[in-house]
C-alpha cells in the first residue's frame, strides 16, 4: 500500500527565494547539477514564517525537519534520495531540516495504478512524469511517521 504526501498547506512562501537553483534539478532528477554542501537559510524578521515539520517548496523541493528525517532514515535505504542538510534561522531560532529529493520512478501500469512489484524497495519516491509533482511513501514510512501530525496523506 503507498500513500501520497498530501502537500496542500506545505508550500512555504518565505522559502521560495531560496530553491531557485534546486527546484528545475529536483523536478528532473538532475542531481549532478546540485552542490551538496550544508545550507544555512535566515528568513528575514519582515516576512511570516512558521516553523514546520514539512514543507514542499514551490512543488518542487521536499524539506524535512531532523526528526521526521531521522525517523525515516532508521528505516529505508537512501539510495535514489538527493540529500542535501540545512538549517532555517528565524527571528533568532533555528532548526534543522533535510532538503530529500526522492527519486523518479517508472511503477505505474497502463491504468496508474502503482505496481509494488516495480517500487522495489523504495519507501519515497515520485513518477518518472515529471509533470507531476507528487510525493508518496510506503505504508511503513507512512506508520513510522504517524505521530507527526503535521504530514497528513492520501491513499493512493
Amino acid at each position: 500500500m503507498f500513500y501520497l504526501i498530501d502537500t496542500y498547506d506545505s508550500c512555504e512562501p518565505a522559502l521560495l527565494e531560496y530553491i531557485k537553483e534546486y527546484g528545475e534539478c529536483a523536478d528532473k532528477s538532475e542531481f549532478q547539477y546540485l552542490n551538496h554542501d550544508a545550507l544555512f537559510w535566515k528568513i528575514g524578521s519582515n516576512k511570516p514564517f512558521s516553523f514546520k515539520d514539512f514543507y514542499y517548496v514551490n512543488y518542487q523541493v521536499p524539506i524535512f525537519s531532523q526528526p521526521i528525517w531521522e525517523e525515516a532514515l532508521s528505516i529505508i535505504d537512501t539510495d535514489g534520495i538527493f540529500q542535501i542538510p540545512l538549517i532555517i534561522k528565524y527571528q533568532g531560532e533555528q532548526h534543522q531540516y533535510t532538503i530529500a529529493i526522492p527519486s523518479r520512478i517508472r511503477c505505474l501500469d497502463q491504468n496508474g495504478r502503482i505496481l509494488p512489484n516495480l517500487v522495489g524497495r523504495y519507501d519515497i519516491f515520485r513518477f518518472d512524469n515529471l509533470e507531476d509533482h507528487s510525493i508518496y511513501v510506503s505504508e511503513r514510512l507512512k506508520n513510522k511517521w504517524s505521530h507527526f501530525t503535521s504530514i497528513k496523506y492520501k491513499r493512493s
